[in-house]
């Protein structure tokens, strides 16, 4: 296995592969519905804050949607106790939970009891505000434009021009599609064009369409008043800084119900009821699997910094997952759903500059202190997407036929050096040597 940039590397295979103990199965299970209940309802709670806010009209800087509002949000929602990080935006984010936590808890929602989730929503914080991003920077410029079709309604009145003109002496398709461009298609781009710029330029646009313009207005004045549209363009804007345009989304979403009785999603939520990778570092084994209040007999030293000697009661450490790829070592780090284990390796160069990293920013970050052993919150996302990329191990099926066979590598060399095919194909051949086979 080569060592990737980062100095990560994943293995995926099945829980069987590791052999995990049969007496911590169930606890794992628990622990990984646990964190997906907690996932979903801070989906949840966070769609009615702002919800609440945009409706009341507050909330014109959004500064504060950010990882450490979700964090914040899945903290208030489960048994572990706040950081204490003092930093402004988590301040900002508490007093806002704290005003609508007693009304989320009205509906009947009970706090899921979790353990040490300080890691847990590190990297489902992340999760969550990739989401936002995704969903503003994928859907908010074709809403936007979908929203300008409807108003100027464009199938209504190009229907309305093809049936007048149909059949009429000297109309011919080609007339009739000069027509609809300049009556519709052209005032419309105009428009288009207009809300592009922080303050619209209304030179080319007709009566109609100034008026479609002023329904429009909720939406453009859902920012700040000093804002600017970077480049002086709405919609690369929205590509660059997605989170500024939520609070308009929702204008957006709340324009086209009005207008249209149709829906869009500005907030998303999760409806899986499929669990996801949850991470499962040292202090989450520790609380959660190897917790002695469920098991008194259980022979485990909470100040243990072994993580190896610490996981070896859940699962094999010689098993073929678990063993070392060259400069990368097992480090106490794996994501898993109960069926599936994604087994995080690292070198110690990675592990040092995770350690760094964690007290360059441990004042500024609003997520509880995890392991120093744990990667970062990006390391670990970005691991749990990489399992693509993941080792060949049993109890894992290839993808696709294989070409050819191997040849072995031998355990006891070094050598990086690439592999050579069993045999050689035919039509890699010179004519000299096709005449051969003749």
């Amino acid at each position: 296995m080569k060592e990737t940039p980062q100095g990560v590397s994943v293995v995926k295979c099945g829980i069987g592969s590791v052999n995990w103990n049969e007496h911590y199965h169930p606890r794992l299970l628990q622990h990984v519905s646990d964190v997906n209940q907690a996932t979903t309802q801070t989906y949840f709670f966070a769609r009615y804050i702002l919800l609440q806010e945009f409706s009341k009209g507050l909330s014109d800087d959004l500064s504060y949607i950010k990882k450490s509002f979700f964090q914040q949000i899945y903290m208030a929602l489960t048994s572990g106790n706040s950081n204490s990080t003092d930093a402004p935006g988590t301040l900002k984010a508490r007093e806002l939970i704290a005003t609508y936590l007693e009304g989320y808890m009205g509906t009947g929602f009970s706090k899921v009891q979790l353990e040490r989730p300080g890691a847990s929503s590190n990297v489902e914080a992340r999760r969550m505000v990739t989401a936002y991003k995704n969903n503003i920077s994928c859907h908010f410029g074709e809403q936007l434009r979908r929203v300008v079709n409807v108003l100027m309604k464009v199938h209504t009145r190009v229907s309305e021009i093809r049936k007048k003109l149909k059949g009429k002496p000297g109309q011919t398709r080609k007339s009739i599609n000069a027509a609809c461009r300049e009556q519709v298609y052209e005032p419309v781009q105009h428009l288009k064009e207009a809300i592009r710029s922080r303050t619209p330029d209304t030179t080319d646009l007709d009566d109609f369409a100034l008026e479609q313009l002023a329904k429009l207005q909720g939406v453009l004045s859902a920012y700040k008043d000093d804002y600017k549209f970077r480049k002086d363009d709405h919609y690369y804007d929205v590509k660059a800084a997605p989170l500024n345009h939520l609070k308009a989304y929702y204008q957006l979403a709340v324009l086209l119900e009005k207008e249209h009785k149709a829906s869009i999603q500005p907030f998303p939520i999760r409806r899986s009821w499929i669990p996801a990778h949850t991470l499962i570092d040292l202090p989450v084994l520790r609380a959660n699997i190897l917790d002695r209040t469920k098991e008194p007999h259980t022979v485990f030293d909470r100040n243990e910094k072994d993580p190896k000697k610490a996981w070896s009661k859940v699962l094999d450490m010689q098993s073929a997952p678990m063993k070392d790829k060259h400069k990368h070592e097992f480090q106490g780090s794996a994501f898993t759903d109960g069926v599936s284990i994604c087994i995080i390796h690292k070198t110690d160069t990675e592990v040092e500059r995770c350690h760094n990293q964690y007290q360059k920013h441990t004042n500024n970050t609003a997520g509880p202190a995890s392991d120093l052993v744990s990667a970062s919150a990006s390391d670990l996302a970005s691991a749990s997407a990489s399992v693509s990329a993941s080792a060949s191990v049993p109890n894992s099926k290839p993808k696709g036929k294989r070409k050819y066979k191997r040849k072995p590598k031998d355990d006891a060399s070094d050598d990086d050096s690439e592999e050579k095919p069993e045999f050689q194909y035919i039509n890699k051949l010179t004519p000299d040597e096709l005449s051969k086979f003749d």
